[in-house]
Protein backbone atom coordinates (compact mmCIF):
# COMPACT_ATOMS: atom_id res chain seq x y z
CA UNK A 1 0.00 0.00 0.00
CA UNK A 2 1.51 3.33 -1.09
CA UNK A 3 0.11 6.77 -0.33
CA UNK A 4 -0.14 9.34 -3.11
CA UNK A 5 -0.06 13.09 -2.41
CA UNK A 6 -1.24 15.80 -4.79
CA UNK A 7 -0.60 19.30 -3.46
CA UNK A 8 -2.45 22.44 -4.59
CA UNK A 9 -4.81 20.81 -7.08
CA UNK A 10 -7.86 22.47 -8.59
CA UNK A 11 -10.89 20.25 -8.04
CA UNK A 12 -14.37 20.44 -9.54
CA UNK A 13 -17.21 19.00 -7.44
CA UNK A 14 -20.52 18.02 -9.05
CA UNK A 15 -23.51 17.21 -6.85
CA UNK A 16 -27.16 17.17 -7.84
CA UNK A 17 -27.60 20.04 -10.28
CA UNK A 18 -24.84 22.10 -8.70
CA UNK A 19 -21.14 22.42 -9.39
CA UNK A 20 -18.16 23.89 -7.52
CA UNK A 21 -15.33 24.65 -9.92
CA UNK A 22 -11.62 25.32 -9.41
CA UNK A 23 -11.54 24.66 -5.66
CA UNK A 24 -7.87 24.57 -4.63
CA UNK A 25 -7.26 21.48 -2.49
CA UNK A 26 -4.55 19.16 -1.28
CA UNK A 27 -5.34 15.51 -1.94
CA UNK A 28 -3.90 12.37 -0.35
CA UNK A 29 -4.84 8.91 -1.64
CA UNK A 30 -4.65 6.27 1.05
CA UNK A 31 -3.72 3.50 -1.41
CA UNK A 32 -2.81 4.46 -4.96
CA UNK A 33 -3.41 0.90 -6.17
CA UNK A 34 -7.06 1.08 -5.21
CA UNK A 35 -8.18 4.71 -4.56
CA UNK A 36 -10.71 3.51 -1.99
CA UNK A 37 -10.12 6.42 0.42
CA UNK A 38 -9.14 9.99 -0.49
CA UNK A 39 -8.39 12.72 2.05
CA UNK A 40 -9.15 16.28 0.84
CA UNK A 41 -8.03 19.49 2.59
CA UNK A 42 -8.95 23.04 1.48
CA UNK A 43 -9.21 26.59 2.79
CA UNK A 44 -12.07 27.50 0.46
CA UNK A 45 -15.27 27.99 2.55
CA UNK A 46 -17.46 27.23 -0.48
CA UNK A 47 -16.74 23.57 0.17
CA UNK A 48 -19.30 23.65 3.00
CA UNK A 49 -21.99 23.27 0.32
CA UNK A 50 -21.09 19.59 -0.16
CA UNK A 51 -21.09 18.74 3.56
CA UNK A 52 -24.53 17.12 3.61
CA UNK A 53 -24.42 15.57 0.13
CA UNK A 54 -24.94 11.82 -0.14
CA UNK A 55 -22.37 11.57 -2.92
CA UNK A 56 -20.35 13.76 -5.25
CA UNK A 57 -18.41 13.45 -8.49
CA UNK A 58 -14.96 15.02 -8.45
CA UNK A 59 -12.63 15.90 -11.30
CA UNK A 60 -8.94 16.80 -11.08
CA UNK A 61 -7.32 18.08 -14.27
CA UNK A 62 -3.56 18.54 -14.72
CA UNK A 63 -1.83 19.80 -17.86
CA UNK A 64 1.89 20.32 -18.24
CA UNK A 65 3.36 23.67 -19.23
CA UNK A 66 4.08 22.70 -22.85
CA UNK A 67 0.59 21.32 -23.30
CA UNK A 68 1.76 18.03 -24.87
CA UNK A 69 0.27 15.84 -22.13
CA UNK A 70 -2.56 15.93 -19.61
CA UNK A 71 -4.06 13.87 -16.83
CA UNK A 72 -7.74 13.91 -15.86
CA UNK A 73 -8.84 12.07 -12.73
CA UNK A 74 -12.56 11.36 -12.35
CA UNK A 75 -13.77 10.25 -8.90
CA UNK A 76 -17.30 8.93 -9.34
CA UNK A 77 -20.15 8.60 -6.84
CA UNK A 78 -18.02 9.26 -3.78
CA UNK A 79 -19.59 9.33 -0.33
CA UNK A 80 -18.35 12.02 2.09
CA UNK A 81 -17.32 11.22 5.64
CA UNK A 82 -15.49 12.94 8.48
CA UNK A 83 -16.24 16.48 7.33
CA UNK A 84 -14.55 18.87 9.77
CA UNK A 85 -13.23 22.38 10.18
CA UNK A 86 -10.22 23.63 12.14
CA UNK A 87 -9.38 27.25 12.94
CA UNK A 88 -5.86 28.51 12.34
CA UNK A 89 -4.14 31.90 12.50
CA UNK A 90 -5.54 32.87 9.11
CA UNK A 91 -8.30 31.09 7.27
CA UNK A 92 -10.18 28.04 8.56
CA UNK A 93 -9.19 24.68 7.10
CA UNK A 94 -11.80 22.18 5.91
CA UNK A 95 -11.06 18.48 5.58
CA UNK A 96 -13.05 15.35 4.71
CA UNK A 97 -12.72 11.87 3.24
CA UNK A 98 -14.04 10.69 -0.10
CA UNK A 99 -14.95 7.01 -0.54
CA UNK A 100 -15.41 6.60 -4.31
CA UNK A 101 -17.40 3.91 -6.06
CA UNK A 102 -14.92 4.03 -8.94
CA UNK A 103 -12.09 6.17 -10.30
CA UNK A 104 -10.88 6.78 -13.86
CA UNK A 105 -7.51 8.38 -14.65
CA UNK A 106 -6.92 9.45 -18.26
CA UNK A 107 -3.33 10.14 -19.40
CA UNK A 108 -3.24 11.79 -22.83
CA UNK A 109 -0.06 12.29 -24.85
CA UNK A 110 0.55 14.59 -27.82
CA UNK A 111 3.06 12.11 -29.22
CA UNK A 112 1.08 9.04 -30.28
CA UNK A 113 2.52 5.56 -29.81
CA UNK A 114 1.02 4.35 -33.10
CA UNK A 115 -0.89 1.53 -31.41
CA UNK A 116 -3.68 0.35 -33.69
CA UNK A 117 -5.15 -1.79 -30.93
CA UNK A 118 -6.08 -1.24 -27.32
CA UNK A 119 -4.19 -3.43 -24.86
CA UNK A 120 -6.12 -4.14 -21.68
CA UNK A 121 -4.80 -5.55 -18.38
CA UNK A 122 -6.97 -6.59 -15.40
CA UNK A 123 -4.93 -6.83 -12.20
CA UNK A 124 -6.11 -9.68 -9.98
CA UNK A 125 -5.00 -11.22 -6.71
CA UNK A 126 -2.78 -14.30 -6.74
CA UNK A 127 -4.68 -17.21 -8.29
CA UNK A 128 -2.36 -20.21 -8.80
CA UNK A 129 -4.93 -22.35 -10.62
CA UNK A 130 -5.11 -19.92 -13.55
CA UNK A 131 -1.56 -18.57 -13.34
CA UNK A 132 1.15 -19.78 -15.71
CA UNK A 133 4.29 -21.12 -14.06
CA UNK A 134 7.00 -18.43 -13.94
CA UNK A 135 10.49 -18.49 -12.53
CA UNK A 136 13.09 -15.71 -12.60
CA UNK A 137 16.68 -16.88 -12.89
CA UNK A 138 19.26 -14.11 -12.23
CA UNK A 139 22.97 -14.57 -12.86
CA UNK A 140 26.19 -12.91 -11.73
CA UNK A 141 26.17 -10.59 -14.78
CA UNK A 142 22.97 -8.92 -13.60
CA UNK A 143 20.85 -10.60 -16.25
CA UNK A 144 17.49 -12.15 -15.49
CA UNK A 145 15.96 -14.94 -17.52
CA UNK A 146 12.34 -16.02 -17.35
CA UNK A 147 11.37 -19.66 -17.30
CA UNK A 148 7.67 -20.15 -17.90
CA UNK A 149 5.00 -22.39 -19.36
CA UNK A 150 2.28 -21.19 -21.78
CA UNK A 151 -0.37 -18.80 -20.51
CA UNK A 152 -3.92 -19.92 -19.95
CA UNK A 153 -6.03 -18.48 -22.79
CA UNK A 154 -9.83 -18.37 -22.88
CA UNK A 155 -12.00 -17.08 -25.75
CA UNK A 156 -14.87 -14.85 -24.62
CA UNK A 157 -18.33 -14.69 -26.21
CA UNK A 158 -17.37 -11.77 -28.45
CA UNK A 159 -14.39 -13.76 -29.82
CA UNK A 160 -11.94 -11.73 -27.75
CA UNK A 161 -9.19 -13.88 -26.27
CA UNK A 162 -8.05 -13.25 -22.73
CA UNK A 163 -4.80 -14.56 -21.24
CA UNK A 164 -3.81 -15.12 -17.64
CA UNK A 165 -0.31 -13.72 -17.27
CA UNK A 166 2.32 -12.83 -14.71
CA UNK A 167 4.16 -9.50 -14.73
CA UNK A 168 7.17 -8.33 -12.71
CA UNK A 169 8.46 -5.02 -11.41
CA UNK A 170 12.15 -4.64 -10.60
CA UNK A 171 13.91 -2.49 -8.07
CA UNK A 172 17.52 -2.07 -6.93
CA UNK A 173 18.01 -1.33 -3.23
CA UNK A 174 21.73 -0.71 -2.76
CA UNK A 175 23.38 -3.94 -3.86
CA UNK A 176 20.18 -5.94 -3.50
CA UNK A 177 17.92 -6.70 -6.42
CA UNK A 178 14.20 -6.90 -5.65
CA UNK A 179 11.38 -8.18 -7.80
CA UNK A 180 7.63 -8.02 -7.21
CA UNK A 181 5.23 -10.32 -8.97
CA UNK A 182 1.76 -9.37 -10.24
CA UNK A 183 -0.95 -11.49 -11.79
CA UNK A 184 -3.17 -10.10 -14.50
CA UNK A 185 -5.57 -10.97 -17.28
CA UNK A 186 -4.63 -9.46 -20.63
CA UNK A 187 -6.52 -8.94 -23.87
CA UNK A 188 -6.60 -6.55 -26.82
CA UNK A 189 -9.17 -5.21 -29.25
CA UNK A 190 -9.48 -2.78 -32.13
CA UNK A 191 -9.81 0.80 -30.98
CA UNK A 192 -13.40 1.92 -30.41
CA UNK A 193 -14.95 5.38 -30.40
CA UNK A 194 -15.68 4.96 -26.68
CA UNK A 195 -13.05 2.68 -25.16
CA UNK A 196 -14.39 2.80 -21.59
CA UNK A 197 -17.94 1.99 -22.63
CA UNK A 198 -16.78 -1.00 -24.68
CA UNK A 199 -14.64 -2.33 -21.81
CA UNK A 200 -17.30 -1.91 -19.14
CA UNK A 201 -20.18 -3.26 -21.22
CA UNK A 202 -18.54 -5.91 -23.40
CA UNK A 203 -15.45 -7.18 -21.58
CA UNK A 204 -15.67 -6.56 -17.81
CA UNK A 205 -18.92 -8.56 -17.32
CA UNK A 206 -17.30 -11.55 -19.01
CA UNK A 207 -14.15 -11.13 -16.93
CA UNK A 208 -16.36 -11.10 -13.83
CA UNK A 209 -17.89 -14.40 -14.96
CA UNK A 210 -14.45 -15.90 -15.54
CA UNK A 211 -13.25 -14.79 -12.13
CA UNK A 212 -16.41 -16.08 -10.43
CA UNK A 213 -15.68 -19.57 -11.73
CA UNK A 214 -12.01 -19.12 -10.82
CA UNK A 215 -13.16 -18.28 -7.29
CA UNK A 216 -14.98 -21.62 -7.18
CA UNK A 217 -11.91 -23.51 -8.39
CA UNK A 218 -9.62 -21.92 -5.82
CA UNK A 219 -12.17 -22.21 -3.02
CA UNK A 220 -11.03 -18.64 -2.42
CA UNK A 221 -11.99 -15.30 -3.92
CA UNK A 222 -10.39 -14.19 -7.21
CA UNK A 223 -11.20 -10.63 -8.31
CA UNK A 224 -9.79 -7.46 -9.84
CA UNK A 225 -9.87 -3.99 -8.37
CA UNK A 226 -8.24 -2.18 -11.31
CA UNK A 227 -7.53 -2.35 -15.01
CA UNK A 228 -5.29 -0.42 -17.41
CA UNK A 229 -6.02 0.24 -21.09
CA UNK A 230 -3.27 1.51 -23.42
CA UNK A 231 -4.11 2.95 -26.80
CA UNK A 232 -2.61 5.38 -29.30
CA UNK A 233 -1.76 8.51 -27.27
CA UNK A 234 -3.92 7.44 -24.34
CA UNK A 235 -3.64 5.41 -21.16
CA UNK A 236 -6.70 4.83 -19.00
CA UNK A 237 -6.47 3.57 -15.42
CA UNK A 238 -9.63 2.29 -13.74
CA UNK A 239 -10.08 1.51 -10.04
CA UNK A 240 -13.13 -0.30 -8.72
CA UNK A 241 -12.71 1.50 -5.43
CA UNK A 242 -15.80 0.09 -3.72
CA UNK A 243 -14.50 -3.47 -4.14
CA UNK A 244 -12.32 -4.75 -1.33
CA UNK A 245 -9.00 -6.24 -2.40
CA UNK A 246 -9.06 -10.02 -2.25
CA UNK A 247 -6.31 -11.83 -0.37
CA UNK A 248 -3.86 -13.88 -2.40
CA UNK A 249 -4.73 -17.56 -2.77
CA UNK A 250 -2.14 -20.16 -1.86
CA UNK A 251 -1.69 -23.47 -3.63
CA UNK A 252 -2.58 -25.59 -0.61
CA UNK A 253 -3.49 -29.19 -1.21
CA UNK A 254 -7.06 -28.96 0.08
CA UNK A 255 -7.93 -25.60 -1.48
CA UNK A 256 -8.12 -26.38 -5.18
CA UNK A 257 -11.37 -28.08 -6.14
CA UNK A 258 -10.19 -29.65 -9.39
CA UNK A 259 -6.84 -30.84 -10.72
CA UNK A 260 -4.74 -28.08 -12.36
CA UNK A 261 -4.56 -29.97 -15.66
CA UNK A 262 -8.35 -29.73 -15.97
CA UNK A 263 -8.63 -25.96 -15.53
CA UNK A 264 -8.65 -25.02 -19.22
CA UNK A 265 -11.24 -27.66 -20.03
CA UNK A 266 -13.37 -26.61 -17.04
CA UNK A 267 -13.41 -22.90 -17.88
CA UNK A 268 -13.98 -23.49 -21.59
CA UNK A 269 -16.98 -25.76 -21.05
CA UNK A 270 -18.60 -24.32 -17.91
CA UNK A 271 -18.40 -20.64 -18.91
CA UNK A 272 -20.88 -21.34 -21.69
CA UNK A 273 -23.23 -23.17 -19.31
CA UNK A 274 -22.85 -20.56 -16.57
CA UNK A 275 -23.59 -17.53 -18.77
CA UNK A 276 -26.89 -18.96 -20.03
CA UNK A 277 -27.95 -20.82 -16.90
CA UNK A 278 -31.27 -19.86 -15.28
CA UNK A 279 -29.47 -20.79 -12.03
CA UNK A 280 -26.74 -18.17 -12.52
CA UNK A 281 -27.94 -16.02 -9.61
CA UNK A 282 -28.19 -19.07 -7.33
CA UNK A 283 -24.71 -20.22 -8.39
CA UNK A 284 -23.29 -16.77 -7.60
CA UNK A 285 -25.02 -16.78 -4.23
CA UNK A 286 -23.59 -20.23 -3.43
CA UNK A 287 -20.05 -19.27 -4.42
CA UNK A 288 -20.20 -16.07 -2.35
CA UNK A 289 -21.48 -18.12 0.59
CA UNK A 290 -18.65 -20.63 0.23
CA UNK A 291 -16.20 -17.76 0.74
CA UNK A 292 -17.27 -17.31 4.36
CA UNK A 293 -14.23 -17.10 6.62
CA UNK A 294 -13.28 -20.15 8.69
CA UNK A 295 -13.40 -17.84 11.70
CA UNK A 296 -17.16 -17.31 11.24
CA UNK A 297 -19.37 -18.72 14.00
CA UNK A 298 -20.27 -22.32 13.12
CA UNK A 299 -24.01 -21.79 13.43
CA UNK A 300 -23.95 -18.78 11.09
CA UNK A 301 -21.90 -20.63 8.47
CA UNK A 302 -24.27 -23.57 8.64
CA UNK A 303 -27.35 -21.43 8.12
CA UNK A 304 -25.70 -19.53 5.25
CA UNK A 305 -24.80 -22.78 3.46
CA UNK A 306 -28.33 -24.09 3.90
CA UNK A 307 -29.86 -20.85 2.64
CA UNK A 308 -27.75 -21.10 -0.52
CA UNK A 309 -28.88 -24.69 -1.01
CA UNK A 310 -32.55 -23.76 -0.49
CA UNK A 311 -32.17 -20.92 -3.00
CA UNK A 312 -31.12 -23.45 -5.64
CA UNK A 313 -34.05 -25.71 -4.80
CA UNK A 314 -36.50 -22.78 -4.93
CA UNK A 315 -35.17 -21.72 -8.35
CA UNK A 316 -35.58 -25.32 -9.51
CA UNK A 317 -39.21 -25.42 -8.30
CA UNK A 318 -40.04 -22.19 -10.10
CA UNK A 319 -38.41 -23.30 -13.34
CA UNK A 320 -40.18 -26.67 -13.22
CA UNK A 321 -43.48 -25.14 -12.11
CA UNK A 322 -43.60 -27.28 -8.96
CA UNK A 323 -43.49 -24.61 -6.26
CA UNK A 324 -47.13 -25.22 -5.33
CA UNK A 325 -49.26 -28.36 -4.97
CA UNK A 326 -52.52 -26.65 -5.94
CA UNK A 327 -53.41 -23.76 -8.20
CA UNK A 328 -54.40 -20.55 -6.48
CA UNK A 329 -58.10 -20.95 -7.33
CA UNK A 330 -58.26 -24.61 -6.24
CA UNK A 331 -56.53 -23.79 -2.98
CA UNK A 332 -58.96 -20.95 -2.22
CA UNK A 333 -61.86 -23.40 -2.37
CA UNK A 334 -60.04 -25.95 -0.25
CA UNK A 335 -58.97 -23.36 2.27
CA UNK A 336 -62.49 -22.06 2.70
CA UNK A 337 -63.68 -25.61 3.41
CA UNK A 338 -60.90 -26.24 5.95
CA UNK A 339 -61.58 -22.91 7.70
CA UNK A 340 -65.24 -23.88 8.12
CA UNK A 341 -64.16 -27.17 9.70
CA UNK A 342 -61.81 -25.35 12.06
CA UNK A 343 -64.59 -22.98 13.10
CA UNK A 344 -66.84 -25.96 13.88
CA UNK A 345 -64.21 -27.67 16.05
CA UNK A 346 -63.04 -24.47 17.79
CA UNK A 347 -66.24 -22.41 18.16
CA UNK A 348 -65.41 -20.46 21.32
CA UNK A 349 -61.75 -19.42 20.96
CA UNK A 350 -61.24 -16.81 18.21
CA UNK A 351 -57.51 -16.36 18.96
CA UNK A 352 -56.84 -20.09 18.68
CA UNK A 353 -58.77 -20.27 15.41
CA UNK A 354 -56.64 -17.44 13.99
CA UNK A 355 -53.44 -19.23 15.02
CA UNK A 356 -54.50 -22.43 13.27
CA UNK A 357 -55.78 -20.67 10.15
CA UNK A 358 -52.55 -18.65 9.79
CA UNK A 359 -50.68 -21.93 9.13
CA UNK A 360 -52.96 -23.07 6.31
CA UNK A 361 -50.94 -21.30 3.59
CA UNK A 362 -48.15 -23.83 4.09
CA UNK A 363 -50.43 -26.62 2.83
CA UNK A 364 -50.20 -25.26 -0.71
CA UNK A 365 -46.42 -25.44 -0.94
CA UNK A 366 -44.44 -28.52 -1.93
CA UNK A 367 -42.37 -29.76 1.02
CA UNK A 368 -38.65 -29.07 1.08
CA UNK A 369 -37.99 -32.80 1.26
CA UNK A 370 -39.92 -33.56 -1.93
CA UNK A 371 -38.50 -30.53 -3.76
CA UNK A 372 -34.91 -31.20 -2.68
CA UNK A 373 -35.12 -34.88 -3.62
CA UNK A 374 -36.51 -33.94 -7.06
CA UNK A 375 -33.73 -31.35 -7.50
CA UNK A 376 -31.02 -33.84 -6.51
CA UNK A 377 -32.46 -36.53 -8.79
CA UNK A 378 -32.87 -34.13 -11.74
CA UNK A 379 -29.23 -33.00 -11.63
CA UNK A 380 -27.91 -36.40 -10.51
CA UNK A 381 -26.10 -34.85 -7.53
CA UNK A 382 -23.84 -37.34 -5.77
CA UNK A 383 -24.65 -37.63 -2.04
CA UNK A 384 -22.12 -40.37 -1.38
CA UNK A 385 -20.11 -40.18 1.90
CA UNK A 386 -22.11 -37.15 3.06
CA UNK A 387 -24.26 -36.53 6.12
CA UNK A 388 -27.88 -37.38 5.09
CA UNK A 389 -30.03 -34.42 4.20
CA UNK A 390 -33.20 -35.72 5.92
CA UNK A 391 -34.08 -37.73 9.01
CA UNK A 392 -34.27 -41.51 9.15
CA UNK A 393 -35.31 -42.16 12.72
CA UNK A 394 -35.30 -45.94 12.17
CA UNK A 395 -31.55 -45.76 11.47
CA UNK A 396 -30.88 -43.20 14.18
CA UNK A 397 -30.22 -40.40 11.69
CA UNK A 398 -30.97 -36.72 12.22
CA UNK A 399 -30.58 -35.01 8.86
CA UNK A 400 -28.95 -31.71 7.95
CA UNK A 401 -32.42 -30.19 7.57
CA UNK A 402 -33.39 -30.89 11.18
CA UNK A 403 -30.16 -29.35 12.43
CA UNK A 404 -30.97 -26.30 10.33
CA UNK A 405 -34.45 -26.09 11.89
CA UNK A 406 -33.01 -26.13 15.39
CA UNK A 407 -30.49 -23.40 14.57
CA UNK A 408 -32.90 -21.15 12.68
CA UNK A 409 -35.32 -21.11 15.62
CA UNK A 410 -32.61 -20.02 18.01
CA UNK A 411 -32.39 -23.23 20.01
CA UNK A 412 -29.03 -23.26 21.78
CA UNK A 413 -26.95 -26.38 21.34
CA UNK A 414 -24.84 -27.66 24.25
CA UNK A 415 -21.07 -27.15 23.87
CA UNK A 416 -20.44 -30.89 23.53
CA UNK A 417 -22.67 -31.00 20.43
CA UNK A 418 -20.83 -28.21 18.58
CA UNK A 419 -18.10 -30.53 17.31
CA UNK A 420 -20.70 -32.69 15.57
CA UNK A 421 -22.45 -29.59 14.19
CA UNK A 422 -19.09 -28.41 12.83
CA UNK A 423 -18.66 -31.77 11.08
CA UNK A 424 -22.21 -31.54 9.72
CA UNK A 425 -21.37 -28.03 8.47
CA UNK A 426 -18.36 -29.36 6.52
CA UNK A 427 -20.58 -32.01 4.93
CA UNK A 428 -23.23 -29.39 4.07
CA UNK A 429 -20.52 -27.24 2.50
CA UNK A 430 -19.37 -30.11 0.28
CA UNK A 431 -22.99 -30.79 -0.70
CA UNK A 432 -23.28 -27.14 -1.77
CA UNK A 433 -20.06 -27.39 -3.81
CA UNK A 434 -21.31 -30.55 -5.51
CA UNK A 435 -24.58 -28.78 -6.35
CA UNK A 436 -22.67 -25.94 -8.02
CA UNK A 437 -20.55 -28.34 -10.09
CA UNK A 438 -23.67 -30.26 -11.11
CA UNK A 439 -25.47 -27.08 -12.18
CA UNK A 440 -22.40 -26.25 -14.27
CA UNK A 441 -22.60 -29.72 -15.86
CA UNK A 442 -19.18 -30.76 -14.52
CA UNK A 443 -18.74 -34.33 -13.27
CA UNK A 444 -18.17 -34.70 -9.53
CA UNK A 445 -15.69 -37.48 -10.26
CA UNK A 446 -13.43 -34.86 -11.85
CA UNK A 447 -13.33 -32.78 -8.67
CA UNK A 448 -11.64 -32.88 -5.29
CA UNK A 449 -15.00 -33.27 -3.55
CA UNK A 450 -15.62 -36.76 -4.93
CA UNK A 451 -16.16 -39.37 -2.23
CA UNK A 452 -12.95 -41.38 -2.56
CA UNK A 453 -10.78 -38.26 -2.46
CA UNK A 454 -12.56 -36.80 0.58
CA UNK A 455 -12.37 -40.07 2.51
CA UNK A 456 -8.65 -40.52 1.76
CA UNK A 457 -7.59 -36.93 2.48
CA UNK A 458 -9.96 -35.50 5.08
CA UNK A 459 -10.70 -37.19 8.40
CA UNK A 460 -14.06 -35.41 8.77
CA UNK A 461 -15.41 -37.65 5.98
CA UNK A 462 -14.15 -40.86 7.49
CA UNK A 463 -17.02 -43.33 7.97
CA UNK A 464 -16.34 -43.84 11.66
CA UNK A 465 -16.18 -40.10 12.35
CA UNK A 466 -19.46 -39.58 10.49
CA UNK A 467 -21.13 -42.44 12.38
CA UNK A 468 -20.02 -41.08 15.77
CA UNK A 469 -21.26 -37.58 14.90
CA UNK A 470 -24.63 -38.87 13.69
CA UNK A 471 -25.00 -40.80 16.95
CA UNK A 472 -24.05 -37.73 18.98
CA UNK A 473 -26.65 -35.50 17.28
CA UNK A 474 -29.30 -38.23 17.49
CA UNK A 475 -28.72 -38.48 21.25
CA UNK A 476 -29.11 -34.71 21.61
CA UNK A 477 -32.42 -34.72 19.74
CA UNK A 478 -33.66 -37.69 21.75
CA UNK A 479 -32.86 -35.99 25.06
CA UNK A 480 -34.40 -32.73 23.79
CA UNK A 481 -37.77 -34.43 23.51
Amino acid sequence: MAKKKLESQELTFSFGNEKLENIECSVEVDDDSNWNKVNVVTNNPDIIRIQDCECVDVKISIRNITGDSSRDTEINKASIQGFGMSLGRKDPTFSFYLYPKEVYIYHRYARPTKRRKVTLHYYINKAPMISPYYRLIPNELGEVKKNSNPSLEITLDNKIKIKSEVAFSYNLQGDDFESKRYQRLTTSFSRKRNIVEFIQEEISPQVDDLLMLSTLLHDGKVAYTSWKAEADGLTILYYKSSRKKADDNDSGRFKNLIEPQNVRDFLTSTLKVYKKSPYKHSIDNAIYTLMLSNSTVIELSYLAYFQAFESMVLTFKRIMGTEFIFSENDFKLMRASIEKTISIHIPDDKLLRQKVKSKLGELRRVSLKDAANNFIEHFDIDLGSLWPLFDDKGKGIIGLTSIRNVLIHGDLLPPDALRSVAIASHHLRVLLIRCVFSLLDWEIQRTQVRSDHLISTHHLFDGEVLSDSLSDIFSFFSEKK
